[in-house]
């Protein structure tokens, strides 16, 4: 491509294919991807040609999947390995013949071997869920993954104790309800007190 467009600035249309697809069994969660990508160049600043369209289909297994409550509870850890395959192809060619084996080995380094060997390490190190943020005062102790066919369930005890912020807002909420019930019974003693001064008038 280079060849024909030197110097020239791609751009590149990314779509799916087909629905991507994820099937769970009691020892690994299988992930599909296939992606098509139409190349295309800007001969000039307004003007874009299409080059080619390549597939590339993504194979993905997650295994020894776990999870286990740290920090007393207050965090989850989640813990497994990931493995992904590629296969590029060529689909469709706009100027002739076209050597794809180029852009399948910089799929392989930079998904494969960079993303995926980094995201490994922090699954040996667990990557938490940020439990703490996401549901203050919600502990979970004991945390155990179920993995089956069709379905992924977290099995542990739960418990929840509010926190001061939550307290706090209870508090304000239940003066504000109090002062407002004070006011209308205020009102109330008013209206009684001018109508008992009403019946005292007509006597």
């Amino acid at each position: 491509m280079y060849a024909k467009y030197p110097d020239k600035d791609v751009r590149l249309d990314v779509s799916t294919t087909a629905a991507p697809s994820i099937q769970t069994t009691p020892t690994a969660t299988n992930m599909a991807c296939s992606l098509s990508i139409l190349w295309s160049v800007f001969v000039n600043p307004t003007t874009v040609e299409k080059a080619f369209i390549t597939s590339v289909d993504l194979q993905g297994q997650f295994t020894n999947a776990s999870i286990a409550s740290v920090a007393g509870g207050t965090d989850i850890n989640v813990y497994g390995a990931l493995k992904v395959t590629s296969d590029v192809k060529l689909t469709q060619s706009f100027m002739g013949d076209v050597n794809v084996t180029t852009f399948g080995k910089i799929v392989q380094l930079l998904i494969i071997n960079g993303q995926v060997a980094r995201f490994n390490q922090q699954l040996k190190a667990g990557i938490p869920l940020g439990l703490a943020t996401a549901l203050p005062g919600v502990t979970v102790d004991s945390a155990k993954l179920v993995v089956n066919n069709g379905y992924v369930a977290v099995d542990g005890n739960l418990n929840y104790t509010p926190t001061k912020k939550v307290e706090q807002s209870n508090e304000a909420k239940l003066l504000e309800l109090l002062f407002m019930m004070a006011k209308k019974i205020e009102n109330l003693q008013d209206k009684v007190a001018s109508l008992e001064d009403k019946v005292a008038c007509q006597k």
